[in-house]
């Protein structure tokens, strides 16, 4: 049971990092910009990785590491994303990027909501004490 766990925190954490991360590669290419199309990604998946490092080091921390990802993608979201906000084009490839309806308030309203869950994954974490010290009275 603890390896499907393990399992779907890898698997989480990875489509995490990889989805969170992957509009700032489109609209890098869409400017012609490689830095802002590579960098994010590289660390967004970066961060993902050293996650799932940690996850094999301390698989009892799922929550607080799972939190932790979710700051990380956060910030590289909150840094980039209004870096590139002013230059997001009306419509990538034929398709609406929907910049029309959607603001820059909007964006970081949504990270801010994101990085407070991230916040409350931790606190659950750091609250919770991990499987390997829980006393168990029953001999």
């Amino acid at each position: 049971m603890e390896k499907t766990y393990n399992a779907g925190a890898a698997i989480g954490i990875m489509g995490g990092a990889l989805g969170s991360v992957i509009w700032l590669f489109i609209t890098g290419l869409a400017t012609n910009s490689p830095f802002f199309a590579f960098v994010p990604t590289f660390c967004g998946l970066a961060g993902g990785f050293f996650a799932l490092f940690l996850l094999t080091r301390k698989p009892e921390r799922r929550q607080t590491i799972a939190g932790g990802v979710i700051l990380w993608l956060v910030a590289i979201n909150l840094v980039f994303g209004n870096l590139l906000f002013d230059h997001i084009p009306p419509i990538v490839w034929g398709m609406s990027t929907g910049k029309e309806t959607f603001s820059r308030l909007h964006l970081n309203l949504l990270l801010v909501a994101m990085s407070l869950f991230g916040i409350y994954l931790m606190a659950q974490g750091w609250r919770k004490k991990p499987e390997s010290q829980t006393f168990d009275p029953a001999p």
